[in-house]
């Protein structure tokens, strides 16, 4: 089941229950103050609510959304000839069209059938005036007195008001959550979950406008004889091997922004505290502890172990440089490196 059917079947159950608990309340006050249709019309409420538990199970959402509205709209219309508009049971329709909006939010996201919001909303948008006029035209059947209407006016709006909040706090979070996640897809590489070459040129342009650059350092990291590894054991320990090295990368970057620029190449871009070029905290030291971190690590796919090892050209910003000069200026150490044997930093 995907992670909207979830969502969908979750919202749902919380709902059915919120509303099954608001007609046990309403059972429990016609009992009390005597309004005997009411009663059997709650008694019927709450069967209906039970049953739904059922349909929301075998994931009959449209059925629900449909059987949950005409509820709410025969309840609406028999309390308010019994009881009068002014005991606030037409504030129910603001709970019931946040819920088939909220509903038709996952379904699109679920890429399902979507409920027919506008039909529900131009029903909703009918039967409510409706009920307004039968209130004026329909001498209540019951006088409750102004102040238990009031009390239950207040209590009717608070739990519509509630039941809104909860759908539409829900729907924004989940949206903004969705949005968040579109825009780590957008910036972050699939396979090794490092950022990516966009996020990686937005970023470099961004430091360039925003910060000293005399102190940044950029290295461009190769995994040495991968196509090698790739015809010898197949692409998917190929993929594994990524990872391994994306994660080792990640490890050992001590602040750097390490990024996949594109097949088996990386980039590492930050500031280095030390100013000296050798030494612990400067960028020679974390590239050359990395390389030797990629080199003793224990690479093993489908129980035969890999020899892995990268190449590593390391640069210093140096003033005037733009991006693409100081990308190839890495780029330029990494292929002496490769050239003079691999395995090993270049700086």
């Amino acid at each position: 089941m995907s992670e909207n059917k979830i969502e969908i079947k979750s919202f749902l159950y919380l709902g059915n229950a919120m509303i099954l608990t608001v007609h046990v309340f309403l059972l429990l006050f016609f009992a009390v103050t005597r309004v005997t249709p009411m009663i059997f019309v709650n008694i019927g409420s709450l069967l209906t609510y039970a049953v739904l538990f059922w349909i929301i199970k075998w994931e009959w959402t449209r059925m629900y959304i449909v059987v949950t509205l005409a509820e709410i709209i025969v309840h609406m219309l028999l309390a308010i000839a019994h009881v009068g508009w002014g005991c606030g049971f037409q504030y129910y329709f603001f709970g019931a069209m946040a819920m088939v909006f909220y509903t038709d939010y996952f379904y699109a996201r679920a890429k399902l059938k979507r409920v027919n919001t506008m039909l529900f909303s131009v029903i909703c948008a009918a039967a409510f005036p409706g009920a307004l006029i039968l209130s004026h035209i329909h001498v209540q059947d019951y006088v409750l007195g102004e102040e238990i209407a009031a009390v239950l006016t207040v209590l009717n709006a608070l739990f519509m008001f509630f039941f809104a909040v909860v759908c539409f706090w829900l729907l924004v979070s989940k949206a903004t959550f969705y949005e968040n996640e579109l825009t780590r897809q957008a910036t972050h590489d699939k396979l090794t979950e490092l950022v990516n070459r966009n996020y990686l040129i937005e970023y470099l342009q961004r430091i360039y406008e925003e910060e000293n650059m005399a102190e940044y350092w950029l290295a461009m990291l190769d995994i040495d004889d991968f196509k090698k590894i790739n015809d010898t054991y197949g692409h998917n320990c190929g993929d594994y091997v990524l990872k391994s090295v994306a994660a080792l990368i990640a490890e050992n970057s001590c602040g750097m922004t390490p990024c996949r620029w594109g097949g088996e190449e990386f980039i590492l871009v930050g500031r280095m505290a030390e100013h000296r070029l050798q030494g612990p905290g400067s960028a020679s030291f974390v590239m050359e502890k990395l390389r030797r971190a990629v080199e003793k690590y224990d690479f093993r796919y489908e129980n035969r172990e890999i020899s892995v090892t990268v190449t590593i050209g390391l640069s210093r910003y140096e003033q005037g440089l733009g991006v693409d000069e100081w990308i190839n200026a890495a780029d330029t150490k990494l292929y002496q490196g490769k050239q003079s044997g691999k395995n090993r930093l270049v700086v």
